[in-house]
């Protein structure tokens, strides 16, 4: 069993995006405005404090592949990608998660045990939000779990404007600070040294872009970055091209959005 927590996505059944795509096809029609995302979930099982989450994931596709209740099953993975995004940004500690997802798994026939075994307290969901509005996005994985919130944040924003999806060719998206890591350029007296330091690392201050563009446009100023940020397929990525200038105002009202929009699409 161990083994399977340490499986990556890699070795998942080559169909389950396709039977997961299936489930969600037929939730469509009773909530088009959020739909889970097999995109997130799948992101998860590559972040080291959410890959237990994997067999839970495996256990379901099968249990959802032929049940009818649409409601359950929507009900389910939007209560799994809280529980995903709980173990990412908190990070408990590897026995918890393990329990976690057991309990859920043997909870999977008993409605009232499964909902109980799915809840996250309110502590639980307060330390997703805290987290959200304070930790730095710093290091390869902390970047990693910024990257896979923002895509599922802007696949919440595009089925509400389109009902399209992202991109399949996820890999070829990158995160891209918006105030260059070689900031000193910037500054101004909307936007101190201060500021800088502050919101660099802090997840208001990434975009999503496409690798090409990212590689173009990598360090630049924020006046030669927002044309390309304009022009992104992206939501949240056009919103921050928007901003008339990149100052400590406008940076925390979108880190403010980002923080609310967390909220509204993981029900915290």
């Amino acid at each position: 069993m161990a083994q399977m927590f340490s499986m990556s996505t890699s070795h998942l059944p080559r169909n389950c995006s396709s039977v997961f795509m299936t489930v969600v096809s037929r939730l469509r029609a009773t909530a088009k405005e959020d739909v889970p995302s097999f995109s997130f979930l799948r992101a998860a099982t590559t972040i080291a404090t959410a890959k237990e989450i994997e067999l839970t994931v495996l256990h379901f596709l099968l249990k959802f592949e032929t049940k009818t209740d649409d409601i359950e099953a929507l009900n389910f993975w939007r209560s799994l990608e809280r529980i995903a995004l709980w173990m990412m940004l908190v990070k408990p500690k590897v026995q918890l998660r393990r329990t976690r997802c057991f309990q859920i798994i043997n909870s999977s026939d008993n409605p009232t045990n499964l909902k109980a075994a799915l809840d996250l307290s309110k502590e639980e969901k307060q330390e997703i939000c805290d987290t959200l509005r304070t930790a730095s996005f710093d290091t390869p994985s902390w970047k990693s779990i910024a990257k896979a919130i923002l895509e599922r944040m802007n696949e919440h924003e595009l089925m509400i404007i389109s009902q399209t999806r992202l991109k399949s060719e996820l890999n070829f998206l990158q995160l891209e600070y918006v105030l260059p890591e070689k900031w000193e350029k910037e500054l101004n007296k909307d936007l101190t040294k201060i500021d800088a330091e502050k919101c660099l690392p802090m997840k208001g201050n990434f975009a999503l872009l496409n690798q090409k563009i990212n590689v173009k446009i990598s360090n630049g100023s924020f006046s030669a970055k927002q044309p390309h940020l304009l022009e992104s397929p992206y939501p949240l990525t056009r919103r921050i091209g928007n901003a008339g200038k990149w100052t400590r105002s406008t940076f925390e009202a979108h880190h403010r959005y980002l923080v609310e929009l967390a909220i509204k699409i993981w029900d915290l």
